[in-house]
């Protein structure tokens, strides 16, 4: 094995209905993060008769490791290559003529291998909106997307079958802690504890964030554009985002958007403050970065896009950690330990069944497809018994919300409410 087995993708791979317990025939194409759980979860698919040929990955240029991207192409899967980024703020123009040449990858691999169906496996959006029309009309296609991010690219409908996994309820409420705690694990060297500290965006990462350095801090400034100002115990909500960013040194951004375009009092701001992006792509701070290009500050190696990087104001400075990306993404294996996001990996290898499954049905209008609360409640019931020591992050609430009987819960908690989705339940079950 050239990766190291996740316990959790066993146990669902194991349980998984019998006509879904043979891939073949079917083509992936993916845009993942080439981390060392993403290999395992590669792994695991190809124990389930996917063909590697029929497998065409991308990976992030700032997140990707390079040592996970040979040994997937040692396995005999197609990685697609990644180009160079230029400019600070520019990932997403990247990003996309990345996603080009993968399709251009896929296309000829359809014409070699004929594939009978095409599971698009995506991070972000980009590869589901990318893919040729021409391809879609030649094999059906069910996407999977797992970023509130990449839903928001999706037109209503999108164009083909998307499940998705990134607003299910698993998601959503369980794995959030477990990224917050590994951001701040990669803080350990920035005095945190000593400044003030704000978080932009109050959703699921944001809340986590919050709660979690709520116990480093006596209070935390928090900006949402959906929330009313307030305070809790731990928590001041500001006005406005221009209060948030005068009174705080420190600032999380967690909103997955650029919240500075179209303002002009940021470039005004005094003294120093340290931005943290906790979202994908360099999109939080993004206006700032774009500034970089205007004043000719332009990197002399791109490698440099993915280091701290400071923009300077009239009256202060911006410190901006790994060029506006992620932080927990820092080229290392993981970013996230191996026992905890393997519930993600999970997830995701439910959705690929759960696709797969869709496929065996027959044809299936376009629509967002709630990822099934029967393969939630796998995914989270077995993940909660291979980490015992996790059962204490989460209230007692919501693991009963997930263990018991009733799929009503993780339905209404799931992007649509659980009566929605009842009608169109196919028959293909995981238990």
């Amino acid at each position: 094995m050239l990766f190291d087995e996740l316990p959790l993708l066993d146990r669902i791979a194991r349980q998984a209905p019998c006509p879904l317990r043979n891939l073949s025939g079917i083509m992936l194409v993916c845009v993942q993060h080439l981390l060392e759980t993403t290999g395992s979860l590669i792994q695991t698919l190809l124990s389930l008769g996917l063909d590697p040929k029929n497998i065409h990955i991308l990976g992030k240029s700032y997140s990707s490791n390079p040592e996970v991207e040979n040994r997937l192409k040692t396995l005999g899967v197609n990685v697609a290559e990644t180009g160079r980024q230029q400019h600070w703020g520019k990932y997403s123009t990247q990003l996309t003529e990345d996603v080009g040449r993968l399709w251009t990858q896929v296309a000829g691999g359809i014409e070699v291998q004929r594939p009978d169906a095409l599971i698009v496996l995506d991070d972000g959006g980009f590869c589901i909106n990318g893919m040729p029309q021409c391809l879609l009309d030649r094999v059906p296609v069910v996407g999977i997307e797992q970023t509130m991010s990449g839903l928001s690219l999706l037109g209503m409908p999108p164009r083909f079958p998307v499940i998705d996994v990134a607003s299910s309820a698993a998601k959503q409420w369980i794995e959030p802690p477990m990224i917050s705690e590994s951001v701040l694990a990669r803080l350990n060297s920035h005095r945190l504890s000593d400044s003030s500290i704000g978080v932009v965006g109050f959703g699921n990462i944001g809340k986590a964030m919050t709660e979690a350095l709520g116990l480093r801090q006596t209070s935390i400034l928090v900006f949402d554009e959906s929330t009313s100002p307030g305070k809790s115990e731990r928590t001041i909500f500001c006005s406005s985002l221009e209060e948030l960013y005068s009174k705080s040194a420190t600032i999380f951004g967690c909103t997955g958007k650029d919240t500075l375009a179209g303002q002009d009092w940021w470039p005004k701001l005094t003294g120093e403050k340290l931005l943290i992006s906790c979202s994908s792509q360099d999109l939080e701070f993004r206006s700032a970065l774009l500034s970089l290009n205007d004043r000719n500050h332009v990197p002399a190696s791109p490698c440099l896009l993915t280091s701290e990087v400071t923009v300077p104001l009239s009256e202060g400075k911006l410190r901006i950690l790994r060029g506006g990306f992620p932080v927990n993404f820092d080229g290392s294996r993981e970013s996230v330990p191996a026992a905890d996001i393997q519930m993600t990996r999970g997830l995701l290898l439910g959705a690929i069944l759960q696709a797969a499954s869709l496929i065996e049905s027959g044809p299936t209008s376009p629509e967002r497809i709630m990822l099934l609360p029967e393969v939630q409640r796998l995914v989270v019931s077995e993940w909660i018994q291979i980490r015992a020591s996790r059962i204490k992050s989460f209230a007692p609430w919501l693991l009963k919300s997930f263990l018991q009987d009733d799929l009503g819960w993780i339905g209404a908690n799931s992007g649509r409410a659980h009566q929605e989705f009842k009608s169109e339940r196919r028959a293909v079950e995981v238990p």
